[in-house]
């Protein structure tokens, strides 16, 4: 219902059509609005505006105005993660900015502990020489350990005394022979990043890591990737999606009984573990078609249908799907290597030295006779031919199987669930590599910022249709 009246009240459109930091800080605010609504419908048992409306009356009544964020930590280039040393520890950052180094700040001349303790409570071995400079010096290495790419240590020269300060003890340790602070860093940090990413960064969110979805968006029409991955503007959901999403879970649930039905059973306390016997089971032995119904119902999504017809037809649907898929594996001895396996793949760019980061999750890996089967399920009907675009995400996953697994990939699957067909292909060395040279040139695309729209056949297709002021239908 929020959605809808985003849409039909041209709120979503006005509040997109213009380039601005106001412009991502309401989208931020909507963003938050609807996962707390979303929240809310998976978590309460009568997911209606009148009780969201009371829980959020109460909220207000107890004192507690909202927790959203002007600029919620995962979002907005510019934003700065301020804390202590001590909170530092464990955590990463690209780069990493110390202040107060200069004398009697960094070491401080502090030396009475907060909270004193009595020295027959002390088991530890106390170290000799100056405890506090060695404590000091300690966190001064869990500071500097915490960046990735880069640290600044930074001081003033006036911090409004009589004479300029010092830089600290540790700062002439790591090497400065200088007699004052040195000149702001803050140029060199311009240096280390390539100009035209900078720019972009510093307008929009670039993510670190890219999908193939992110790619396939960006191909499609970069105003659409502006529109999900940048603004990341909320959007109705779609039944299709609701029907896949169903019949994923109850494929890696039905697959995953059937593993685990398949370790080493032992029939007494004293009989040794039948080996043989139990990875010889069938799909049958190991569950039937009546579990595999009750897992549907427990799973399906009734979510974003148009009506209750529709939603009853794909439960139908679905039913009959999985009585097909069954009755073509209930005498099959399978054993899934992996189901929703996640991967990170990286792809080197020969030409400046950085990586690109590719993020995905496979549906299934099957041990084939010399190698490894990846999986990949569709909702959708099967096409008569694959075209290379059609092959790009199992491409992406025969890229990935090379850093994850240590067995080579024997062939890419394509497992189209609506006629129960199967479209089996393998990417050669030639086909991989011109699909990293298409990736490393999207994201180069994606880093310049520049998101121009391609209106045309797609428009009809895209969430965004009715909220983007290029489309063409």
């Amino acid at each position: 219902m929020v959605l809808a009246f985003l849409e039909e009240s041209n709120y979503l459109k006005e509040s997109t059509r213009v380039e601005s930091v106001k412009t991502q800080e309401t989208l931020s605010y909507l963003n938050q609005l609807y996962k707390k609504i979303s929240d809310f419908e998976l978590n309460t048992p009568d997911p209606s505006v009148k009780n969201f409306l009371h829980i959020m009356e109460l909220e207000m009544h107890s004192g507690e105005e909202g927790s959203l964020e002007t600029q919620p930590e995962a979002e907005g280039p510019e934003s700065v993660k301020v804390m202590t040393i001590h909170a530092s520890k464990g955590l990463e950052f690209k780069y990493v900015f110390m202040v107060n180094m200069v004398d009697r700040r960094f070491p401080t001349t502090e030396r009475k502990e907060q909270i004193e303790i009595p020295g027959a409570l002390v088991k530890e071995i106390v170290p000799e020489g100056d405890i506090h400079l060695q404590e000091e010096r300690r966190l001064l290495y869990v500071a500097l350990t915490r960046a990735k790419t880069g640290v600044y240590l930074t001081g003033a020269r006036d911090y409004g005394g009589a004479r300029n300060k010092k830089p600290s003890i540790f700062i002439t340790e790591l090497g400065y022979k200088g007699k004052e602070m040195p000149s702001p860093a803050i140029a060199e940090i311009r240096k280390t990043e390539n100009a035209i990413e900078l720019a972009s960064r510093e307008r929009y969110k670039i993510p670190e890591r890219f999908s193939f979805s992110q790619l396939k968006a960006f191909e499609n029409c970069p105003w659409q990737y502006r529109f999900a991955f940048i603004l990341r503007v909320p959007v109705k959901g779609k039944y299709n999606f609701s029907f896949g999403k169903t019949m994923h879970s109850v494929l890696q649930k039905t697959l995953e009984q059937v593993r685990t039905r398949k370790t080493l059973l032992q029939t007494d306390l004293f009989s040794a573990p039948n080996a043989k016997a139990d990875s010889q089971k069938t799909v049958k032995e190991c569950i039937s078609l009546e579990e595999i119904m009750k897992i549907y119902e427990q799973c399906f999504i009734d979510e974003w249908y148009e009506n209750d017809e529709q939603r009853e037809a794909y439960f139908k649907k679905g039913k009959e799907i999985l009585k097909e898929y069954y009755k073509e594996i209930e005498n099959e001895i399978i054993s899934p290597l992996f189901l929703e396996k996640e991967f990170t793949v990286r792809i080197p760019n020969n030409i400046n030295g950085k990586e690109y980061s590719l993020y995905g999750r496979i549906d299934r890996v099957d041990e084939a006779a010399s190698g490894l089967e990846i999986i990949d399920y569709k909702t959708g009907k099967p096409k008569k031919s694959l075209s290379a675009d059609d092959k790009e995400q199992l491409l992406i996953y025969q890229l990935a199987a090379k850093e994850v697994f240590p067995k080579p990939v024997e062939k890419l699957t394509f497992h189209y669930l609506d006629a129960n067909e199967k479209q089996t292909f393998l990417g050669t060395e030639k086909d991989l590599e011109k699909l990293k040279e298409k990736i490393i040139s999207t994201v180069q695309e994606i880093e310049k910022g520049e998101f121009k729209a391609k209106p045309g056949m797609i428009c009809q297709f895209c969430d965004f249709k009715d909220i983007c002021e290029f489309r063409q239908l």
